[in-house]
């Protein structure tokens, strides 16, 4: 399905919070929030804090689609070296998936890192630990449709290569050397653990790839 523009949900960063700076985009970066139902919170934080952190694109659960500003602005979003090395965050989009991300299981239940229980239907069981935990909140059916229509978009304006694979739950020399293409946060640090490896997600990235004309 195309990406239905008018649907896409517009909270703008105010001025100074992201670069009003129009350049060529390479790469697309997965995340995850790490946070609660809803971009309020996520938008809130980008907008009082002086870092100029953000990304284009909040995901929420329901799979609505949130833009911050355009895709070919930028703000800081991959944390790697920061004001002395901006270029991968210069020529990458950042796509936010909302998200608590990695939880601890007490007993029989599941909490994310603020304390919150994440209901047992939702989580995501890996066979070994995965960056440190086995446990992490599922993305939702509606935001892995929503995720294949922006990114087709995005690949399509940009001319960005589509698809990937599991290699970019890793740290991906690809990623650290600018080549085009899709990668995760966890392709650049090993601190991160977003986006996680979901087998939908996977899924995603091979069907993607054989859309790649």
């Amino acid at each position: 399905m195309a990406l239905d523009l008018s649907e896409i949900i517009q909270e703008p960063m105010p001025a100074g919070q992201f670069m009003d700076e129009a350049v060529s985009k390479v790469q697309i970066v997965l995340h995850h929030t790490a946070s609660g139902p809803g971009s309020a919170g996520d938008l809130n934080t980008w907008r009082t804090t002086p870092e100029k952190v953000a990304t284009a694109f909040v995901l929420e659960r329901s799979g609505q689609l949130v833009q911050t500003f355009s895709s070919a602005k930028w703000a800081y979003h991959l944390g790697c070296h920061h004001h002395r090395w901006p270029q991968h965050d210069r020529q990458s989009i950042g796509i936010e998936i909302d998200n608590w991300g990695a939880l601890v299981k007490k007993g029989s239940k599941f909490y994310s890192w603020t304390g919150q229980e994440v209901p047992a239907d939702k989580i995501q069981v890996y066979a070994k630990p995965w960056r440190g935990s086995m446990y992490f909140e599922k993305y939702t059916a509606e935001q892995i449709t929503a995720l294949e229509d922006l990114i087709v978009y995005l690949c399509k304006k940009f001319k960005i290569p589509m698809g990937f694979d599991a290699s970019i739950f890793e740290i991906k020399k690809e990623a650290l050397d600018l080549v085009p293409g899709i990668f995760s946060h966890a392709s650049y640090r090993t601190d991160k653990s977003d986006a996680h490896p979901q087998p939908e997600l996977l899924a995603l990235g091979a069907k993607l790839k054989a859309m790649q004309p």
